[in-house]
């Protein structure tokens, strides 16, 4: 059907109007409805109908009768149209002709020449084009791109071993080759549709170092696109290095967005190098500072901080899941201000880390940030806090005979350092370049058998000195080591909490329970040993759970002392109660 197609005239054409010949311009781009063929003795006649042409060209106002005049006709819009541009093996070449391999395989237009007359376009005048590409150029393609709306195509081309020209000595001069991209338009199927564009390439250089280099092509229209590339340089010199690959190649389209919301858009450019290419998946690390909601509930604020980070982390809805009334933010803040008051500097309590492991737990995560900063998370009640491990002038609790299970007890004294440890190593990020780089903190000179310690949060030299000198400390000041399976009264401890453990594997142990209480004189469960000279203390488990520590001295009676000082708390002596002192 040739119906509602699209025919070009050009050219003036003459008129006769009383007795003048007025020359008319019917030029122009018409519709048509109808093309009927009819037979001739010499040939064929063809009759073209217009649809409504006056309307494109006043003109045709004036034609009033029937009128012989000589003009160009093109159809440039037809269905039926056939398109032979395309790239072809030539099969041989005679003085008139060039004889392809199989053209149908290629496109399949060419199979609708069947329906000219005599099969053949020879009446036709028609302008055609050779380019002679390279024999030897192996075509990459044709791949499917689809992105809806695509302006530009980004072609990233990689040299991985240079480009230059070798002369006769060795050295190297500049080199250079071309290559050539091919685009067509395809449909939601990856039918291609309409003309193949082609974009050229050329590259100069003198390297012998693995290079890349991004082609940026605007697109003739809005789209997505199938593609292929190819080296078209033919006359190539063996002293030439200049293998070309094709590495990427993606569409982009200029973005309407102006704000992302709650997310930063970032555009990074990198060197094509062997290095970049090895890595199958690119990962972007960039410094940023935390903006998080102040105290989980105040305006966004830019941060560091380790118990802002803990209280975003608990908030969080996919990770910690937790809710205000779950957080202690008053005793966490109170203790972050102990930490700076203690080292004297708040680059203790920083924390510069991004978790992006799915696999972590929100308590492996909470103790990640409070390790770093010197502390332990924990429970109270139904409040998460933060306890500082800081020396402690007073003991949490004590521990003797009453409250450890009987034969439990075992202590291990020891004479050096655990697994002749002779120093620590501890790795962190270095603030400067975010190398990994590593502190010793040792009594020796050349040690060599060094703990070490990965740290993950900890970007400043000051911080990463500290923790590794306090783990130091911790092994070898460690003496004695103690084990006993504890009865209930342990339950009101924390991890780090001071307690006091009477050496029970000792018959010299002097411990018990307060039988009476008569002022400052205090009778005793046990008989009780002083001897001359020697000044001794008494430590006094009270109702709270805390230890009171007072200087005591000898009666006449060997089950009873007498205090320097009244109790901090009242001292429970009677039978039934859950804490007797």
């Amino acid at each position: 059907s040739v119906a509602d197609q699209v025919i070009s005239i050009g050219q003036d054409s003459a008129i006769v109007q009383d007795s003048k010949i007025i020359y008319k311009d019917f030029s122009g781009v018409y519709t048509i409805t109808n093309i009927a063929k009819s037979t001739l003795t010499n040939g064929f006649q063809y009759t073209v109908a217009l649809n409504a042409p006056n309307t494109k060209n006043p003109s045709w106002n004036y034609l009033t009768e029937d009128t012989s005049i000589n003009s160009g006709l093109q159809l440039i819009n037809n269905d039926d149209a056939i398109y032979l541009d395309d790239t072809y093996t030539v099969e041989e070449v005679g003085g008139d002709y060039i004889k392809l391999v199989d053209p149908v395989a290629v496109n399949v237009e060419w199979a609708q020449l069947t329906h000219l007359p005599n099969q053949s376009t020879e009446s036709v005048e028609l302008d055609i084009t050779l380019d002679k590409l390279d024999p030897d150029a192996a075509w990459v393609g044709w791949h499917n791109i689809f992105m809806d709306g695509a302006e530009f195509a980004y072609f990233n081309i990689h040299f991985p071993n240079g480009l230059y020209r070798q002369n006769s000595k060795g050295g190297t001069s500049t080199a250079w080759t071309t290559g050539l991209i091919q685009y067509q338009y395809i449909d939601t199927e990856g039918t291609p549709i309409g003309q193949i564009y082609e974009v050229e390439l050329g590259f100069t250089d003198q390297t012998r170092v693995p290079f890349g280099s991004t082609k940026i092509i605007e697109l003739a229209a809005r789209g997505s696109i199938r593609f292929r590339l190819c080296r078209t340089r033919t006359d190539m010199e063996n002293n030439i290095q200049a293998e070309m690959r094709v590495k990427d190649v993606y569409l982009a389209k200029r973005s309407d967005k102006i704000n992302y919301g709650n997310m930063t858009v970032i555009q990074s450019e990198a060197v094509g190098n062997d290095g970049l290419y090895s890595i199958k998946e690119r990962k972007l690390n960039c410094l940023v500072t935390r903006k998080l909601k102040f105290d989980g509930v105040g305006a966004l604020t830019p941060t560091n901080s380790a118990e802002q980070a803990l209280i975003d982390l608990a908030l969080d809805e996919y990770i910690g899941r937790r809710s205000m009334n779950e957080l202690d933010v008053v005793q966490m803040k109170a203790e972050v201000a102990k930490i700076i008051a203690y080292f004297k500097s708040d680059k203790a309590t920083e924390f510069s880390y991004t978790i992006d492991d799915p696999n972590l737990s929100f308590e492996e995560i909470a103790g990640m940030v409070a390790s770093t900063v010197f502390c332990e998370p924990n429970r109270f009640g139904s409040k998460i806090q933060l306890q500082f491990e800081q020396p402690q002038e007073n003991a949490v609790l004590l521990f003797n005979h009453r409250n450890k299970v009987p034969k439990s007890e075992k202590r291990t004294e020891s004479w050096g350092v655990q697994n002749k440890y002779d120093g620590v190593e501890i790795e962190y990020t270095s603030p400067a370049d975010d190398t990994r780089i590593k502190y010793i903190a040792s009594d020796k000179t050349n040690p060599t058998n060094l703990m070490s310690i990965k740290s993950t949060g900890i970007r400043n030299e000051a911080q990463a000195k500290t923790r590794a000198w306090r783990e130091w400390n911790k092994i070898r000041y460690q003496e004695t080591s103690v084990q006993f399976d504890a009865l209930d009264e342990s339950e009101i401890l924390l991890r780090n909490d001071k307690i006091i453990v009477a050496d029970n594997t000792s018959i010299e142990t002097q411990d018990g329970e307060v039988a009476e209480v008569d002022g400052l004189i205090l009778v005793l469960s046990q008989d009780v040993v002083f001897e001359i000279n020697q000044s001794y203390k008494v430590y006094l488990q009270l109702e709270n759970g805390s230890v009171d520590m007072i200087d005591c001295f000898a009666t006449e009676w060997t089950n009873e002392i007498s205090l320097a000082r009244p109790p901090q708390m009242p001292l429970v002596t009677e039978d039934g109660k859950y804490i007797k002192t």
